[in-house]
């Protein structure tokens, strides 16, 4: 793809190395208070707290509205942080940085597709655009992305399935969009691939949620549920239904150690039935996932692109760190 010392290559690291330069000298040198202003960190922080001075545990002794990776990585940096939100911010800013920059780089080579080309404008864009800098400091979803645009990577390589299933297992475990990409696993590869895949995902989520579900049934099934009752949020859908404030949120902290409260309904519901637009999104990838395109590495990623697009298009999406790229009208 690109030799060591060549001028490709040295482009390439220019880019990281300004992308990575900007991003940590923001995290030392801006107040936390302000860097998080409008994101998540202060909310992430408090769940630390819950399990550093109390000793709660999500899934045992609260529901969660996140799947269990991102809720365990938490509670590590919030002991690392030693409970000061100051260092937890710079912490989980340089842990989410890493992912950043992996999300940077999978772009670079995606884009250069197995093709000798210069991906070095990708690579430009990425860096300098707002939105993804401004995600990186409002919610952990680079971590999710990270893990779809590698097990994406790792299908147009053409790894072994299982190696595709487990990397999708652990992204689905971050956030639950990752397991979309059975359908370009199927539409590239055929269903006895996806299929397989399939079942190397089920495993991962069987064996994180396995021994949850031993030691508390009752809030790792309200955790599960939760999604359900979230309204929509940073879409039209979201304008049509009257949700333009605070929405995407699952309440009062305090609600978590309610069980009723992770199915009860915050904000306006929808006007269209879920149900309805599901059906119409439905057709609509039918239709173009059975048009007669060529089914190789090229097509896959405008197909990846368009699954993504319809998902995240939906009446209750809200907009992972790069789905952009993939989704503009989301965002």
């Amino acid at each position: 793809m690109f030799s060591f010392g060549s001028k490709r290559l040295n482009q390439f690291l220019l880019i990281l190395l300004l992308f990575l330069n900007a991003r940590v000298l923001m995290l030392l040198v801006l107040p936390a208070d302000n860097l998080t202003l409008y994101g998540d960190y202060p909310y992430y922080f408090d769940l630390g707290r819950l399990f550093g001075e109390l000793g709660y545990w999500p899934f045992i002794h609260y529901w969660s509205e996140y799947p269990p990776l991102f809720p365990s990585f938490n509670l590590a940096i919030y002991e690392l942080s030693g409970g000061i939100f100051k260092n937890y911010v710079v912490w989980l800013g340089l842990f989410l940085l890493l992912f950043e920059a992996g999300i940077l780089v999978l772009l670079y080579l995606l884009s250069n597709n197995g093709r000798d080309a210069d991906a070095g404008p990708v690579g430009w864009v990425y860096a300098l655009l707002y939105v993804p800098l401004f995600i990186w400091l409002r919610h952990y979803d680079p971590l999710a992305v990270f893990f779809f645009l590698l097990a994406l990577f790792t299908l147009l390589r053409g790894r072994s399935w299982w190696l595709t299933g487990l990397i999708i297992g652990v992204g689905t475990m971050i956030k639950f969009f990752p397991v979309l990409l059975l359908i370009p696993i199927w539409w590239l590869r055929g269903w006895q691939t996806a299929l397989k895949s399939g079942l190397v995902i089920l495993l991962v989520i069987i064996i994180i949620f396995g021994p949850l579900l031993l030691l508390s049934p009752d809030y790792t099934l309200a955790s599960l549920l939760a999604q359900s009752s979230k309204s929509s949020w940073q879409t039209v859908w979201a304008l049509l239904d009257g949700n333009v404030d605070n929405t995407g949120s699952f309440g009062p902290l305090e609600d978590h150690f309610d069980l009723a409260k992770a199915t009860e309904t915050l904000y306006h519901p929808s006007r269209l039935s879920p149900w309805l637009t599901l059906l119409s999104f439905g057709l609509l990838g039918i239709f173009i996932l059975t048009r007669p395109l060529v089914r190789n590495k090229k097509n896959s990623l405008i197909i990846t692109s368009l699954v993504l697009l319809i998902f995240f298009c939906g009446p209750k999406a809200g907009v992972p760190s790069g789905s952009f790229i993939f989704c503009p009208c989301s965002c």
